[in-house]
């Protein structure tokens, strides 16, 4: 839910750039291949490698798994709805291709364990 207490519905994901994508589900806006301003977010280079599964969501943090790469934690802000532009954490195993499938498994919203 936004500042004017509007209820979002975002969609992520990951180009073959290593960028990660927020959008608006319900605002997906106009296709501009010169600007991607139409987006909600956009992280460049997030990731070291591209990301061929879907991410994990938990708690306010999204959690993918590149290519070659550690999983990442980046935390949305609740406030801004916005991702933080560097990662919170990073696992300390990397995965080689085709990277890792993140889940969640967790009692509600308490001792989450990815």
């Amino acid at each position: 839910m936004d500042s004017r207490e509007n209820i979002r519905h975002f969609g992520t994901s990951v180009g073959k750039d290593a960028n990660v994508y927020l959008f608006d589900r319900d605002n997906m806006g106009r296709f501009d291949s010169a600007n991607n301003g139409t987006l909600y977010q956009e992280l460049p280079q997030a990731l070291a490698g591209r990301a061929w599964s879907s991410p994990a969501w938990f708690n306010g943090n999204l959690y993918y798994g590149g290519e070659n790469d550690v999983i990442r934690s980046f935390r949305m802000n609740p406030e801004t709805l916005m991702l933080g532009a560097a990662p919170t954490s990073t696992s300390q195993a990397s995965y080689p291709y085709p990277g890792a499938s993140p889940s969640i498994s967790a009692n509600g919203t308490t001792n989450g364990i990815l």
